[in-house]
């Protein structure tokens, strides 16, 4: 059977095996929708189509919104983290106690979407942690958010030494 590929006006046209099946290698637009009409004709002038749409992305996600809120509670600290993406995305926070972050202590996952929040408890009141977040769409396009500080509230009152009392 000859087959052939119409991508926008682009044709590429192969040859289907005596199984009926083909491979054809058909150029992708970027970061648009592709419309693929196939039409395959046998040797008799049968003729069969189908169409297909692929968007082939190469974008990452665009991290918007990012706001981080830390709570102290005791000797603890519990960071609330939430950020928006323009598209259909996973979310990680990677936390560390060095500005490169590479040094990891937590790791969470955000679910897939475009709304994405995250409690992350375990933190040490007084210790400033460094984050990053990384989205990722569904076909593995991602990026970091630049390196943010937590500056944790300090819960330690003042200790009072050295009273003495005179001229009552």
């Amino acid at each position: 059977a000859q087959i052939s590929v119409n991508n926008s006006g682009a044709v590429i046209l192969g040859t289907a095996s005596a199984s009926g099946t083909f491979s054809i290698t058909v150029p992708l637009n970027l970061n648009t929708l592709n419309t693929l009409d196939v039409t395959a004709t046998d040797l008799v002038g049968n003729v069969g189509t189908g169409t297909w749409t692929i968007i082939q992305d190469s974008s990452a996600p665009i991290i918007s919104n990012l706001i981080v809120s830390p709570t102290v509670v005791g000797p603890s600290m519990i960071a609330n983290y939430s950020f928006n993406t323009n598209e259909n995305s996973t979310g990680t926070i990677s936390i560390g106690t060095g500005a490169n972050v590479l040094a990891t202590l937590v790791t969470t996952g955000i679910t897939f979407g475009t709304s994405h929040n995250s409690l992350v408890s375990g933190l040490l009141a007084n210790t400033d942690y460094y984050y990053v977040v990384t989205a990722t769409d569904t076909v593995g396009n991602s990026v970091n958010s630049t390196v943010g500080i937590i500056n944790s509230v300090d819960t330690v009152p003042p200790t009072i030494t050295n009273v003495s009392v005179s001229h009552i």
